[in-house]
């Protein structure tokens, strides 16, 4: 019998232990350009032996900041850029940040990353659970992300994203999975074909994104949004319903 769990929403997520972590010395890296959309740029890196290490999909603002996710083996994380001073004082504190507007229940609070690129630039670093779907759905469809940390705020127009996501897992799938166009890496996270568990009961038509990573719109019906989240293989985890109130509280079962 399948678990159902209902998780009644009133604060924000729990956050985690505040502290500034720097990460290790960048590696040499050779960039691939993979595709432009919009303000958006996608794409992927090498190492010195031409092996994949990592893609992204960034955008440059003109204020001087950047904001990027990036896939890797064994990574799943959203960085930001900004100036140094500010980067160096959100690592050592807690950021909360959220898409679109600070909802109860749509907040997130993570320990800051301190992470220096190929250049020495200092960027915030948000890294998500690899063995879990991370905010794709959400950075893909929504109209902002704001970060704060202390009395910094930082706030990003995601104008374009969903084109750009697109272009990112394509980008991403290609050098990963069988007849990508780089050396094959020591990990693979191939696009699997969507398995029995996505096919409707009773036979029917399989849901856009069936087979691939991150959570997914199903349907709107009502004041009802149904998702259904892949973990990193594309393998389907489980189905969420999820209805927010106008006092601010939130109802989302999951099974």
């Amino acid at each position: 019998m399948k678990r159902l769990s209902i998780v009644l929403l009133f604060a924000a997520t729990a956050a985690l232990p505040a502290a500034a972590q720097l990460g290790g010395p960048p590696i040499e890296l050779t960039e691939h350009p993979y595709a432009k959309k919009g303000d958006w740029e996608v794409r992927w890196f090498t190492d010195s032996r031409g092996a994949f290490v990592h893609a992204d999909m960034i955008r440059s603002y003109e204020n001087g900041t950047a904001l990027r996710l990036v896939w890797g083996k064994d990574l799943n994380a959203v960085d930001f850029f900004g100036p140094t001073q500010e980067i160096v004082e959100a690592g050592r504190a807690e950021v909360t940040w959220y898409f679109d507007n600070p909802d109860p229940g749509t907040v997130m609070a993570n320990t800051a990353v301190i992470h220096p690129d190929n250049n020495g630039d200092l960027w915030l670093r948000i890294n998500q659970r690899t063995d879990e779907p991370g905010v794709e759905d959400a950075l893909s469809n929504a109209g902002s992300v704001t970060f704060h940390s202390g009395t910094n705020v930082w706030k990003f127009d995601l104008k374009g994203s969903n084109a750009a996501y697109k272009a990112f897992l394509d980008c991403f799938h290609q050098q990963t999975g069988a007849g990508g166009t780089a050396p094959a890496p020591t990990t693979t996270v191939p696009a699997p074909a969507p398995g029995p568990a996505m096919a409707p009961a009773g036979g029917g038509t399989v849901p856009a994104g069936a087979g691939v990573p991150g959570e997914h719109s199903y349907a709107t019906v009502g004041d009802w949004r149904v998702t259904f989240v892949n973990d990193n293989t594309g393998a389907f985890s489980r189905a969420v319903a999820t209805r927010h109130y106008a006092n601010s509280t939130s109802l989302r079962v999951v099974v």
